[in-house]
């Protein structure tokens, strides 16, 4: 039986994951808040689905799912956990609250540690298992590699998930466990609707800027990949034998090249006046 934990699969690229996986043949334990949700997959997909009702910042909460996983298993290794759960908190880093701030890195930075910590045993630390040593894969963002204004939260959580993927990665190695990130660019999933809406701005300096960022969001969303594209990228990721160590997904065509390829190669102080001037902060 092959085996996934995928967290976050309650809407868009967790919940495709979920499909996409069981098509190839795993049995996918899936992680969401909502027990009714967990009752909908259940139904849809059976018995090669078994629902984890956990929050990714609970760490007792993650450590009994992991329990759960390892009694299902019977002694053999998991073969992949894919960290997936995110959350988006924007604005001005200067209007946003600790709180807030802090409940981002919990989600999209705290959340994949402590999962890799709870499964390492199941994903081959604990030799005594039987199967070959499992994997890792994180679900990054453009943003961990480019950081675009107003979105200072999220941009610093997800370059943490970069730092956090190349530790583990090295860390992992003397069990053979594969460690990789898969950074997608604009994704057409609710995560931007449950982010923060700022109406409020503390300086009138940032007013036009904002609302260009509105529009740019705007116009992102109509370029965004389906949840499906990233899925079967990381199935084929999961596929190949030595995957890169990050592998990006972006939109077709030549804009979505320009503002997610070309512009975060460039020198930073000729990106920060590209930058300056899109949004008008020169």
């Amino acid at each position: 039986m092959k085996s996934v934990v995928i967290t976050g699969v309650s809407t868009g690229i967790g919940r495709s994951m979920v499909g996409c996986f069981i098509r190839a043949g795993y049995t996918v334990f899936g992680n969401i808040r909502n027990p009714e949700i967990g009752q909908q997959l259940l139904q849809e997909y059976g018995s090669t689905f078994v629902p984890l009702v956990f929050d990714v910042t609970d760490e007792q909460a993650i450590q009994q799912a992991a329990n759960l996983v390892a009694e299902k298993l019977q002694g053999h290794t998991l073969n992949l956990l894919i960290n997936n759960a995110g959350i988006v908190v924007n604005g001005p880093l200067l209007t946003v609250s600790s709180m807030e701030f802090s409940r981002q890195l919990d989600v999209n930075l705290m959340g994949p540690w402590l999962m890799a910590k709870a499964f390492a045993s199941l994903l081959g630390t604990d030799r005594r298992l039987k199967g070959g040593p499992g994997r890792i894969i994180n679900i990054g963002s453009i943003s961990g590699v480019f950081s675009i204004p107003f979105m200072g939260p999220y941009n610093a959580s997800k370059y943490g998930l970069e730092a956090l993927n190349d530790t583990l990665r090295r860390e992992l190695r003397p069990y053979g466990i594969a460690v990789s990130i898969v950074a997608p660019g604009p994704v057409q999933t609710p995560i931007m609707d449950k982010a923060i809406n700022r109406t409020t701005i503390i300086a009138a300096d940032y007013e036009v800027p904002w609302s260009i960022y509105a529009k740019i969001s705007a116009e992102t969303r109509a370029i965004a990949m389906s949840p499906d594209r990233i899925s079967e990228c990381v199935l084929k990721v999961v596929n190949q034998r030595s995957p890169r160590t990050r592998t990006i997904v972006v939109p077709k065509g030549f804009g979505p090249f320009m503002l997610f390829r070309v512009l975060p190669a460039l020198p930073a102080r000729i990106a920060d006046m590209l930058i300056g001037k899109m949004f008008k902060l020169a």
